[in-house]
């Protein structure tokens, strides 16, 4: 009985999910409206334009997309190509049916065609997760021919959603999105189901532009008149949106198909003439119109199609978009790519295939590329049971195509494709992006755009970079291409791989540009125009697209006139007056002129605009200064001669000069100038001979020059005697000399003078020693004698050092020597030497190398080196053999491994080798065995074996002891249960074990916890231990979701509330709850209402709502009686509580300054906010009263006066005669005298003091009026 009813409570489960997970989200969606910011964007997240979408089960996302949903029935003929596609950003989930048939079937009724074959295999295969699929319609690609005979049609009816590439968490607007835009919110529940809600997005800009003008600019006038020519950068605008100007530029292949691209007839055909350039064919050259912000959204071509093959479809292009700020004028290289062709050659059908489709480039005139768009590969021959590869979003396959099978490669933009047999590659786009060519059967021609030809297998598309080496396929096993890869360098990118069927295309868009500050000064300059001198002040201001207008900037253009007055005089030279050093001149003033005004003119020499006056001799410099209006001023130096023609007089004298030590005297002007003399002053003297030498020795005649101020010259001539008495100067050099081969060394005097000198020549050098042996050797004093021609002579030592640096003769013998027992063997010099000799003897004797080891075995030349008294020395060579035959001696060591990841393990002879030694040589060593696997855990026994180069062996064994220290690899798997009937839970660990694995096997896998219960609601952690048959142990988590369904159960009772003084009451959930309960816990018990006022009295009913611990919700109502006990003061029928007007007097009570007294006039006036009419602290005194009997303001009021029983009132005429007294006032007073009936006087004044508790104080006082 059990087993069935966990039989049926299963099935009940199922059922229970199975209605969940086909009840869709209800989408609800609002319009709203959102403003850019500052930097002309603003995201619009999907919860924004939520509004209030529900789901039974829960929702899992909210996502927006411009895409859309539907259902799309179509219908073509056949032997015609039907294109099926989606909306833009969409792919086709389903097909619901596909028939092929004698007539066309309905998507609005059941009914088929009365002969029909079910393609909704085929075409499944072209349209799932595509966007759009071209479908020849034969007998062949649809299975057969259904209906002989007839024309049929195929009928397609088929679902599309958005893609999920276009599904997106929040979209960002941007300028180009201002006004309204329609998204979709798309709605998904945890069960994977989908609904969609259609909203409004109103992007409003409200942010004015920023218009910043340039500074002030200052220039100088241009030359020759009162103004200047002057340019300047329009004022920057800077705003979140720029202007939108309606530029799309589509481009497509223009009619060519194939591998070559369109021609310019073709384009000037497709777009009109001038709108593109072809320079390379198909290439296409357009100029960016304005400078601005655009998008380029490149589509590939798709790859072509094989007629014979009718399961498999070619590879679709890329769809690449991107942002990209381009410049007016700026250049722009476009290369659409062509889907590739089939075969035209005669051949076996089945053997055909086709070429690749080309990449859609998009580069700068430099070709550095913006966007490329990949083409999909060419669809195989039929023996290849595989699609043709579409193109990826980037460059992570082989880019242009890779050619791994028959087939050419695809073009890139830099490199060709690769070439396979007769199957041509496709260029690449800096090479012209022709398509691959095809030239025997089973080739397909490539697409323009670089697609590759194809050869047995589809060709390569074309793609950002060149297809690689081909690799033949085994036709049992073929390999696929990877596909050709795209690029894409903008921003705000949008990248769909392998989704473009047919054609490609490239469309560029302005989504915005720069917006133009507009001139709102009234001046009529603009840059280039001709300022005047002066300041002129221009404003600009900038309207955006939205009317948004900035605040007004503004700048000054000041010229300044710095443009000097033109002045030219003539210079004037007149002779000195007769006696006289100066002349009087009659100067002739210069000329002036300037390019704005009247020039003043003035000179330096009087100030005045006349410098005529008396010039002394020479040049005198007249500055002339001529001053414009604006300042600037000019100069000019008139120049003023007077000349001197008259001579100085020039007396001389005789004299005698010394000639110093280096044989040189000079004399000064001084010395011979005798006082000459000139009338206006001598500027220079000047001697033709101030120097005199040895060869100048006795008379020599000199002449003396004078030249006065003027430059006039004279002479006259004197007599100098030289006379010379200096000694020689002796300079000596030390010297080092060497001995020769017989031991002699010869000097001269010349060698060990060091240039002595006299001033006035040398007469001869002499030497006391010149001769030298080996019994001289080191240093030695030897004397410089030197006299000069007056026969005066001077002598000094010098130091001849000899040297002996002849170095001795050495002979060297060859020898041979053996190694001892240590390996090692030492030579002497004399093992080598073989009678060497020197001249003065040898002292002492080296051989290199001496000692020698195994690493020297065989021949080694040596160095036999002889050094002699002198320390100069001479070697020779010699060889040294040297022999061996010592034996190599092995030492192992026992060594514990461990097995790799993949179960195996290895050791080289270094592992087990434990200092072996060996006398000579490196040996060569080897184990084995080497390798290990599980099957040896455990100790082994290897053997080490040492060869040496002289051939020697040895060898000596060692244990080698495998262990197992890797642990399992656990792989887990998450995993939901059902708390049971009692709240419990329990799982095993094979619904945890997700194929966990040791390569030396498992031996236990538990998982723990492994029971779960009420406390466990929701995700737990749980542990997967594997443990190895080598006790290694390893564990890894997943997750256990445990839930729980139960519905609470909710229990209440009836409650009665009284109304509060105020007319309200309030209750808690818990007063309702009368034992509500749930197995696992209960988390919240809430009411829907919790306050009752006046309007509630009576029974009410509420809803308590009882949620457990897992979020399960039951609900039980109850009745809440509002009673209200409060009395009713006005007596109108509602207690005072809810009254709002409880003395009825026709003021509510939030206002009335006597709530429950009657008070309709609202008196106060003590002004204490408390009416007369209840305020017991009011006293007002009538001022005066009219006791004339008729009823109205006959007695003396004192209000409130009756709450002073001991009151004592007095009242006095003017007098001061007491005429009243009263206690316990009553307000009765009439005017009467007091103790009789007589009235007072009328129309007269009285005055009152009131003692209010009758202590004898006055409390209050003043004066009444008594009028009849």
């Amino acid at each position: 009985m059990k087993l069935k009813l966990l039989f049926l409570a299963g099935i009940l489960f199922l059922l229970s999910n199975m209605i969940y997970a086909q009840n869709p989200p209800v989408a609800k969606a609002k319009n709203i409206t959102v403003k850019l910011d500052a930097s002309g964007n603003v995201t619009v997240n999907a919860q924004d334009v939520d509004n209030g979408s529900t789901d039974n089960v829960g929702i899992a996302s909210y996502m927006l997309t411009t895409a859309t949903a539907g259902t799309l029935c179509v219908t073509g003929n056949e032997n015609s190509t039907l294109l099926v596609a989606a909306g833009t950003g969409s792919i086709f989930k389903t097909v619901d049916f596909a028939i092929y048939g004698s007539s066309a079937k309905s998507c609005t009724d059941a009914s088929y065609p009365s002969c029909y074959s079910n393609t909704q295999s085929y075409v499944s295969s072209y349209l799932l997760n595509n966007n759009s699929a071209s479908i020849f319609i034969s007998n062949a690609n649809m299975g057969g021919d259904p209906c002989p005979n007839v024309g049929k049609i195929l009928s397609i009816s088929a679902s599309y959603e958005p893609s999920p590439a276009f599904l997106k968490p929040s979209f960002n607007f941007s300028c180009s999105n201002i006004g309204d835009n329609t998204v979709n919110l798309v709605v998904t529940d945890t069960d994977g189901n989908k609904s969609y809600a259609t909203a409004t997005v109103t992007v409003v800009d409200d942010i004015v532009p920023v218009i910043t003008c340039p500074n002030n600019i200052e220039v100088n006038n241009d030359p020759g008149i009162c103004g200047a020519v002057v340019t300047f950068t329009t004022p920057v605008v800077t705003d979140n949106c720029t202007n939108t100007v309606p530029v799309v530029a589509t481009f497509t292949n223009a009619g060519s198909t194939g591998r070559f691209g369109p021609t310019q007839a073709q384009c000037d055909t497709a777009y009109g003439p001038g709108v593109v350039t072809i320079n390379t064919q198909g290439i296409q050259e357009w100029k960016v119109p304005v400078s601005g912000l655009y998008s380029i959204r490149a589509l590939g071509a798709e790859g072509g199609d094989n007629s014979e093959n009718n399961i498999r479809k070619p590879g679709r292009g890329a769809d690449m978009y991107g942002e990209f700020s381009l410049t007016a004028g700026q250049v722009i290289k476009i290369l659409v790519g062509q889907t590739g062709g089939e075969t035209n050659i005669d051949c076996s059908s089945g053997n055909r295939a086709a070429g690749g489709g080309g990449g859609s480039f998009v580069t700068d005139s430099f070709n550095t590329p913006l966007i490329v768009a990949g083409g999909g590969n060419g669809e195989s021959w039929s023996q290849f049971n595989f699609d043709g590869p579409g193109a990826n979003t980037t460059n992570n396959g082989t880019g242009g195509g890779d050619s791994r099978g028959r087939a050419g490669g695809g073009g890139g933009l830099i490199s060709n494709g690769v070439l396979f047999m007769n199957s041509d590659f496709g260029l690449s786009f800096v090479n012209g992006g022709i398509g691959g060519d095809h030239s025997i059967c089973f080739s397909g021609v490539g697409g323009f755009g670089g697609g590759g030809g194809a050869y047995y297998e589809g060709g390569g598309g074309g793609g950002y970079t060149g297809g690689t080496v081909v690799n033949r396929n085994d036709y049992n096993n073929p390999h696929t291409d990877y596909g050709s890869g795209s690029f894409n360098s903008g921003t705000n990118q949008t990248n769909v791989a392998a989704i473009n069927s047919g054609m490609g295309k490239v469309v560029i868009s302005l989504l915005s540009a720069p917006i133009v500050a507009s001139q709102t000064d009234v001046t009529g300059l603009t840059s280039g125009s001709v300022f005047p001198v002066g300041t002129t002040t221009l404003k600009y201001t900038a309207t955006d697209a939205s009317g948004n207008t900035s605040t007004e900037c503004s700048f000054d253009i000041i010229v300044k006139d710095n443009e000097k007055p033109v002045i030219s005089a003539a210079d004037q030279t007149q002779i000195a007056d007769a006696g006289l050093c100066s002349a009087v001149v009659t100067v002739t003033a210069p000329t002036a002129t300037d390019n704005c005004a009247v020039v003043s003119l003035r000179n330096d020499f009087n100030t005045t605009a006349d410098a005529s006056g008396t010039y002394p001799v020479g040049t005198t410099n007249v500055i002339w200064t001529a001053k414009d209006a604006a300042g600037n001023f000019a100069t000019y130096t008139q120049k003023i001669t007077v000349n001197d023609t008259e001579l100085p007089t020039v007396v001389t004298k005789n004299f005698t000069a010394q000639l110093d030590a280096l044989g040189v005297a000079t004399i000064q002007v001084s010395d011979i100038d005798d006082n000459s003399s000139d009338n206006c002053g001598i500027n220079t003297r000047t001697l033709d001979v101030s120097s005199f030498t040895c060869l100048n020795l006795g008379a020599n005649t000199v002449n003396l020059e004078v030249t006065d101020i003027h430059g006039n010259v004279s002479s006259a001539s004197a007599t100098v005697t030289v006379e010379d008495k200096m000694v020689p100067i002796v300079v000596v050099k030390n010297i080092t000399v060497q001995l020769d081969a017989a031991g002699n060394a010869t000097i001269q005097a010349s060698d060990i003078d060091d240039n002595s000198s006299d001033n006035c020549g040398i007469a001869t050098i002499d030497l006391d020693i010149t001769s030298f042996t080996c019994a001289n050797l080191g240093q030695n004093t030897v004397q410089l004698k030197v006299t000069d021609n007056s026969g005066n002579f001077d002598t000094k030592d010098a130091i001849v050092t000899v040297e002996d640096i002849i170095a001795p003769t050495v002979a060297a013998k060859n020898i041979t020597v053996q190694l001892d027992a240590t390996g090692i063997v030492t030579i002497q010099a004399t093992d080598v030497n073989d009678n060497s000799t020197d001249n003065c003897g040898i002292t002492a004797w080296t051989v290199s190398p001496d000692t020698f080891s195994c690493a020297n075995i065989g021949n080694n030349t040596v160095t036999l080196t002889a050094t002699d008294a002198s320390g100069n020395s001479s070697f020779a060579t010699a060889i040294v053999k040297i022999e061996n035959k010592i034996l190599p001696n092995v030492l192992t060591k026992n060594i514990t491994i461990a097995l790799n990841a993949s179960g195996n393990a290895s050791i080289v002879p270094a592992d087990v080798n434990n200092g072996s030694t060996f006398s000579c040589g490196t040996p060569t060593l080897v184990v084995s065995p080497n390798t290990f696997t599980c099957a040896n855990v455990g100790a082994n026994l290897v053997t080490l074996t040492a060869t040496d180069a002289y051939g020697n062996v040895s060898s000596k064994t060692a244990t080698v002891t495998i262990q197992d220290k890797i642990a399992a690899t656990v792989i887990t798997k998450d995993l939901t249960v059902q708390l049971d009937a009692t709240g419990n839970a329990a799982i095993t660990a094979a619904q945890i074990d997700n194929g966990s694995f040791d390569l030396c096997g498992i031996a236990s896998i538990t998982v723990s916890p492994n029971t779960f219960s009420c406390n466990n609601v929701g995700e737990n952690i749980v542990t997967l231990t594997v443990k190895d048959v080598n006790g290694n142990v390893s564990t890894e988590i997943a997750i256990v979701t445990v839930k729980e369904s139960v519905l609470p159960v909710a229990k209440t009772q009836d409650l009665t509330v009284e109304l509060d003084a105020s007319g309200n009451v309030a209750i808690t959930a818990n007063q309702i709850n009368n034992g509500s309960s749930d197995n696992c816990g209960i988390a919240a018990i809430t009411l829907d209402k919790l306050s009752f006022n006046c309007t509630n009295v009576g029974v009410n009913t509420v809803t308590l709502t009882v949620k457990d611990k897992a979020g399960n919700i039951a609900t039980a109502t109850a009745k809440v009686t509002v009673v209200n006990k409060f009395g009713d003061n006005d007596n109108d029928g509602i207690p005072d509580n809810c009254d709002n007007d409880d003395d009825n007097d026709g003021i509510l009570d939030v206002s009335d300054n006597c709530p429950i007294t009657a008070n309709p006039y609202q008196e106060d006036r003590n002004h204490n906010g408390i009416g007369d009419a209840c305020d017991k602290d009011q006293m007002n005194i009538s001022e005066a009263f009219t006791p004339n009997g008729d009823g109205i303001n006959d007695t003396w009021v004192i209000s409130n006066i009756e709450n002073y029983p001991n009151s004592l009132i007095r009242v006095f005429n003017r007098w001061g005669t007491e005429v009243f007294v009263a206690r316990n006032y009553q307000n009765d007073w009439d005017g009467h005298y007091k103790g009789n009936s007589s009235s007072l006087p009328e129309s007269s004044s009285y005055y009152y003091q009131i003692d209010l508790d009758g202590n004898g104080s006055i409390d209050k006082q003043g004066w009444i009026y008594i009028n009849r």
